[in-house]
């Protein structure tokens, strides 16, 4: 079926899936479990994971009760790269105008159904005050003071299994750019938790950071 071409055929298979997700009921235990909370509203995330399926049971379950359904969207990525959504929330709360665009393309999410609300999970980040200054901290990095520094935040695994080879191409190209804010940089590189391994004799920093 995916190798059919055209919008329009498409457009009338995701319909059906649509039509067919909604023709399944609840799942009884699941709506017990609801109704035993008595919750007035119901949040669900991360709705949109196909590994995480039975969270639309959840959806279905408020709604058959009548308590409105939420969806914060959890992180930046989830509207693109983790799924679609399998049923629809009263309310889709993304970060930005970005995510509400994804939300209404992407998952057929009404206009009137999505708000704006922030990267509400990094609210408490944003509010910390610094622990020491720039030049302490230039200086605990070995790092040029006078210069900006470009923090490079590394992926997963799943996302990036090769990234220190890609680190070495990017950060010749920043030495090469003709701003000389740019060029003079200092560069700050804070690989992901879990793909710490690949950068352990992988990158090899160029001469200057």
């Amino acid at each position: 079926l995916r190798r059919i071409k055209g919008r329009h055929f498409r457009n009338m298979l995701l319909r059906a899936y649509a039509l067919a997700e909604a023709a399944c009921p609840a799942d009884p235990v699941v709506v017990e479990q609801v109704r035993a909370e008595n919750p007035d509203v119901v949040l669900v995330s991360p709705l949109i994971f196909n590994e995480m399926l039975g969270l639309n049971d959840y959806v279905k379950a408020a709604h058959a009760l009548g308590v409105p359904v939420g969806f914060p969207v959890f992180s930046w990525d989830n509207l693109t790269t983790k799924g679609t959504l399998h049923t629809q929330p009263d309310r889709t709360f993304v970060w930005n105008e970005i995510q509400r665009c994804e939300a209404i393309r992407l998952h057929h999410v009404r206009a009137d159904c999505v708000e704006a609300l922030g990267a509400w999970r990094f609210d408490e980040f944003a509010e910390l005050p610094p622990r020491i200054d720039y030049e302490e901290f230039c200086k605990a990095n070995r790092f040029d003071p006078a210069e900006r520094t470009i923090l490079y935040i590394g992926s997963s695994p799943i996302v990036a299994a090769t990234e220190p080879q890609f680190i070495d191409q990017w950060a010749a190209s920043v030495r090469r750019s003709a701003d000389p804010s740019v060029r003079n940089a200092n560069i700050l590189i804070r690989p992901h938790p879990r793909n710490v391994l690949a950068w352990w004799d992988a990158l090899e920093a160029p001469k200057g950071q």
